[in-house]
Parts: structure tokens; C-alpha cells; sequence
């Protein structure tokens, strides 16, 4: 007897043990499984967003027949338009429970709340790769959907419309326009553009500070706290670009002391590692122990974060043991 055929192709996610899997959110999704045309359909049908890789998602036939006319041999057009775009949600677990990956369709702009209310109100606009920004106004949130890698120029002109869109739906104004501290960065060019125009101050924030910051806004956390970030690449306040940061910080601003072991690691020098943080792991080992807080890495580590510590280039494999490594 055959064996069964797999519900889902082996080419699709080739070597990741991992599949999204969403259930019909429209009625034209279901139509596609239960039409009755006679035709058989299978249990699961492959789907991604309509898009080419990098650009934003279409959003009219105009745009779907300039962008997916080669990738697509029929489009399925609607007269209704789209007004907001939104990309999928995704969600895994994390202790056997949902862990938000990527907050978009259904969940943005669902806000956050927060233990005490915002001095101003303040329109953050996101970093360059993944971007999503949020607005902030009294104690609560509002995180925008994914918009995307600002690397395409027409992903920047989606954030531009996109926040032009949520400052009208929220019936507010910035008093606060918040970015990177890369001054290459296309949402600090957007940003320093929304605050001429809207005349108010702009506050760069140093990248991997901002992403334990933003941690400790989604739990509610003031801190302080032991902020570990190796998102790949940040540009650093000494102008160089770092690859990931172990800090102190509170929820107003990064925090140093003589008692505080911290450490930055400069860039990786390839593309593939900025991309995927993971990979830095071979580049850097990291020991937290009583004697000495030091680390080891085959980088040049800036003298101003140099702890003092044991003064040695290169720790033995039983310290390294005896401590507790990262």
C-alpha cells in the first residue's frame, strides 16, 4: 500500500523544522478550499505575501500588475480597496506559550500599556532592516504593522504613508520624533524630514539601547537591568558600527559604572552574520565570573569599555568552564 501523501511539499522551507500555518481569515480564502466547481482541492495551500522579496505589499491592480506580472501567472483582483497595508502575524512558543515574533494583521496597532503616562508625545520610527515604528501618547503604545527592510526605496514610501495614516487615525501630533543614531539610515532621513516638519526636536537613540528599551516598555520593566543585544549590527556612540552590547540601562538611558562589566563587539564582516545574529556566537565568547568579568574575541574591543578585570588576552578552557559563559 503507498504511503500517504505529506500534507505539505518537501520543497516548501527546505532544512527548517519549523512551518507557519495560519487558518482562512477571509471568506475568499475559504472559497478557494470549498468552491463548488467540482474541482478537488488539497488540504493546505502554500501562500506568501504579494510582493517581490524586499518591496512592500501590493496594495492595488496597479501596483499588483507592475509587481507581480512576472512572479504570477493569474491575479485574483476585488473592488474593494485596500486601505491599510498588513502583513502576516507571526507567532511561535516560548515554555508552551504564544511568543509574538512579528506583530502585524490582527494584533497592530493594538497598543501597549503602560505603569505610568509618556511625558510627550512621541512618534518613534524604527530601525532600517524589519522596520515597524510606534507612537506613543499618555500611557499607552500603538506599534505599527511590519513595513519592511528600508533598503527599496518604495518600502520607505510606505513608512512615510503608513505614518501619515496611524498620526490621522490617532487624531494626534508628535511633540517628539525619535530614530537610530545612524545618520546612513533611511528612517533617520524620514525622521529628521518629519521633524523639520512638524518643528519639533529630534532624539537619535543608540540602536542596541533601543532595543532593550523597547523589551522593557512590552513587559512594563523600569529597570534596572542587564540588557543583552546581538541584533547583528548597530552603529555605536563612538561612531563605529557594533555587532551586539551587553549593558546596564534603565528605561531613561543607557547606564555604565565601574562595577558594571559591559562590552560591544564591532561588526562581523559579512552580510550573512549581520542578517543573522545567530552566527556571531562564532565570533564571540563571552565570561561572567567573580574573578574577572572578562571576555574573549578575535576583535580589537574599544579601551573605554575595558573593565580591567585580569588582563589576560585569552581564557583556558577550565575558566572559561569554571565561570558562566554566554
Amino acid at each position: 500500500e503507498p504511503a500517504p501523501m505529506p500534507l505539505v511539499c518537501d520543497a516548501v522551507a527546505p532544512d527548517n523544522p519549523k512551518l507557519g500555518v495560519m487558518l482562512p481569515y477571509a471568506p475568499l480564502q475559504l472559497l478557494l478550499f470549498s468552491y463548488p466547481d467540482g474541482i478537488e482541492m488539497p488540504d493546505c495551500l502554500v501562500m506568501t505575501s504579494a510582493n517581490e522579496s524586499g518591496a512592500p505589499i501590493c496594495r492595488d491592480d496597479e501596483d499588483a500588475r507592475r509587481e507581480l506580472a512576472p512572479l504570477a501567472d493569474a491575479i485574483l483582483s476585488h473592488d474593494r480597496l485596500i486601505r491599510v497595508r498588513a502583513d502576516d502575524t507571526v507567532m511561535d512558543f516560548y515554555e508552551e506559550k504564544p511568543y509574538m515574533v512579528r506583530r502585524s494583521r490582527g494584533w497592530a496597532p493594538l497598543p501597549f500599556v503602560l505603569g505610568k503616562r509618556l511625558d510627550a508625545r512621541v512618534l518613534a520610527v524604527g530601525g532600517e532592516l524589519k522596520n515597524s515604528f510606534c507612537v506613543g501618547v499618555g500611557d499607552l503604545l500603538y506599534p505599527s504593522p511590519y513595513v519592511g527592510d528600508l533598503a527599496d526605496v518604495r518600502t520607505v514610501d510606505a513608512l512615510r504613508e503608513t505614518i501619515a495614516r496611524f498620526l490621522a487615525l490617532l487624531e494626534t501630533t508628535p511633540e517628539v520624533v525619535a530614530c537610530d543614531l545612524h545618520p546612513g539610515y533611511n528612517s533617520t532621513v524620514v525622521a529628521r524630514v518629519l521633524a523639520d516638519e512638524l518643528d519639533v526636536p529630534l532624539v537619535q537613540i543608540q540602536h542596541h539601547y533601543a532595543h532593550v528599551a523597547a523589551c522593557m516598555a512590552e513587559n512594563d520593566v523600569e529597570g534596572p537591568v542587564i540588557g543583552v543585544s546581538f541584533d547583528g549590527t548597530g552603529y555605536g556612540e563612538d561612531g563605529a558600527v557594533w555587532g551586539g552590547e551587553i549593558m546596564l540601562a534603565d528605561e531613561l538611558r543607557q547606564v555604565t559604572t565601574v562595577n558594571t562589566s559591559w562590552a560591544v563587539m564591532p561588526i562581523v564582516p559579512t552580510m550573512t552574520r549581520v542578517r543573522n545574529p545567530r552566527n556571531t556566537r562564532k565570533k564571540l565568547r563571552v565570561c561572567i565570573c567573580s574573578s574577572c568579568s572578562r571576555f574573549t574575541s578575535p576583535y580589537h574591543f574599544p579601551h573605554q569599555y575595558s573593565t580591567g578585570g585580569c588582563g589576560v588576552q585569552g581564557l583556558s578552557p577550565a575558566h572559561h568552564r569554571d565561570g558562566h559563559p554566554l
